[in-house]
């Protein structure tokens, strides 16, 4: 399990506990993409296929790569807000995005693929029993998931 996904996982569910209990395909085009924003959703893609094939399945990760790229506002805005290049997107995970940014991004996350599925999948993992599950995540929106998503990636409590 990548340590985005575990992060992820965990700080978000403390949120869907209190909340709820009181696609895959073979990836976007980058058009419309300046060549480094390109190289840059590239190497998000990359990462996450190579760190996660999980995460393949459940988000189309061109798409995310692109939205994430989009969401904060290109390669050059990447690099200028967060020290960040396309050369080492490795370390995205270990970055606290601002509150605006954070929304922008979990908005990507679920505009390109099921939140919902990867944190049943995780706790099914984890070996949280099923109704368990259903508990945490059945009242649930995707709604819900991206303002928890949001809050972890502006390193919310």
């Amino acid at each position: 399990m990548t340590a985005i996904r575990r992060a992820l996982t965990i700080t978000t569910a403390s949120a869907l506990l209190v909340a709820a209990c009181g696609g895959d395909d073979d990836g976007g085009s980058s058009a419309g993409l300046s060549v480094a924003d390109a190289e840059f959703a590239s190497a998000i893609e990359t990462e996450m296929t190579e760190d996660d094939e999980e995460m393949a399945e459940v988000f189309d990760v061109g798409c995310l790569g692109e939205g994430i790229v989009v969401a904060l506002g290109g390669a050059e805005k990447i690099e200028e807000k967060y020290g960040m290049t396309a050369d080492d997107v490795g370390g995205i995970q270990d970055i606290d995005l601002e509150p605006a940014d954070a929304e922008a991004v979990a908005s990507a996350y679920v505009g390109c693929g099921d939140l919902l599925q990867v944190f049943r999948t995780q706790f099914e993992e984890e070996g949280l029993p099923g109704d368990q599950v259903d508990c945490l995540l059945g009242d649930l929106s995707s709604g819900d998931v991206e303002t928890a998503l949001a809050d972890e990636l502006s390193g919310g409590d």
